[in-house]
């Protein structure tokens, strides 16, 4: 069997997000490679989520449970583990950041510099967004190269700026935004990030060549050096410090909604990265409602399991125009109200969306759960006569 460990990190404004995210990974995955089955290990790195937010998720992965499983991190909880590895490393860098943007962003952001010291079971892993939406296996990423190959990680290149100009445009204006001033690094720097810059929200990272070449020191440096003009944090640090021993994927790898308009040539990217626009805030115009729709799909597969988990999203996440736009796509909100109203889910309203593959998966997923209950109940009965 080979594992493939998967990271991904959030709070809890990003928990229905990152539900999803994990979801639609789960769904595409692949269960075997040239005959040998394969097992994914993800590593959820949380930051204000409660025990029942956690229940909600491991609900949510259950159809997946016979080659996947789950672990928390909790960087809330200071007094072991990944909570105090946190507050040792990252508070200290903290202070070499512009005020503003520290108000921000959680050092949660950071975790990506000290993957090789988080996960020191691991030689390779891949670390995600959870503004992402994953609509084909991501395991041909993972064996794109050998742990004794230069590379650092493989990761997909940004190469949406015409020119150096451009990008010292994009990255001012962002600071600008953020209300950072508009200080950005050196010249050479932005060259260098012109050249390969990459983007950070999908990687492979090769931790074993990050731990022969003692890469966390060379970024704590890089970041120490540069924080106060840093803009992209930890992904200006990790392109500067991976500079030539970066693999190039793919563009289907993580294919950024916002920047790209040739969908039509990518007719199935394998990672949807929505960097700008966020599919839960929008509904209506062009590409918008594709990617609602895409990333309602599976928003409603993942209900399925966990009606808790849909719940929370209507009524407790931050964003009012995710439940604005939910209960206007009146096609979904059908769905929802026919469950409601017969106290059961038809499966086969959700045709047009779903793969008839998928709804056989679930199906049998319901049936086993029902069969499980039962049985339970039974066994509940015979003990008490």
């Amino acid at each position: 069997m080979i594992t493939i460990p998967i990271v991904m990190a959030f709070d809890l404004n990003y928990y229905v997000a990152g539900g999803v995210a994990m979801y639609s990974l789960l769904m595409h995955a692949a269960q075997e490679r040239k005959g040998e089955p394969l097992f994914y290990k993800i590593h959820l790195l949380i930051q204000g989520l409660d025990f029942s937010h956690q229940q909600e998720l491991v609900k949510i992965a259950a159809p997946f449970a016979d080659f996947s499983a789950i672990i928390f991190h909790d960087i809330d909880e200071k007094r072991s583990g990944f909570g105090k590895f946190f507050e040792q490393n990252t508070t200290p860098l903290l202070p070499y950041l512009r005020p503003a943007l520290l108000k921000r962003f959680s050092s949660l952001v950071l975790y990506r510099l000290f993957l090789s010291s988080l996960f020191p079971e691991y030689d390779k892993i891949i670390a995600c967004d959870v503004d992402m939406l994953f609509e084909r296996d991501i395991s041909p990423a993972y064996f794109a190269f050998d742990t004794d190959e230069p590379y650092y990680l493989a990761a997909v290149r940004e190469n949406w700026h015409k020119n150096v100009e451009h990008l010292e445009e994009t990255y001012r204006n962002t600071a600008k935004d953020l209300g950072a001033g508009s200080d950005i690094n050196s010249r050479a720097d932005m060259e260098a990030l012109f050249c390969c810059c990459i983007n950070v929200g999908f990687i492979v990272a090769n931790l074993k060549k990050w731990r022969e070449d003692d890469l966390e020191s060379r970024m704590i440096a890089i970041f120490k050096e540069k924080g106060s003009k840093l803009v992209a944090f930890e992904q200006e640090v990790i392109n500067l410090a991976c500079l030539g021993q970066i693999l190039e994927l793919p563009r289907i790898y993580n294919y950024v909604a916002d920047v790209f308009n040739d969908y039509s040539e990518i007719q199935t990217p394998v990672v949807w990265h929505f960097l700008g626009h966020k599919p839960w805030k929008v509904y209506r115009g062009g590409g918008k409602e594709i990617r609602f729709k895409r990333w309602m799909r599976v928003f409603l597969l993942a209900f399925i399991s966990s009606e808790k988990f849909m719940i929370h999203a209507l009524i407790t996440h931050s964003s009012k125009e995710f439940t604005d736009s939910f209960i206007t796509h009146r096609e979904f909100m059908d769905v929802l109200i026919t469950h409601f109203q017969n106290n059961r889910f038809d499966l086969s309203s959700l045709d047009y969306m779903i793969s008839k593959k998928t709804l056989a998966k679930l199906f049998i997923f319901k049936v086993k759960k029902y069969l499980k209950n039962k049985l339970t109940r039974i066994k509940k009965w015979l003990l008490k006569r």
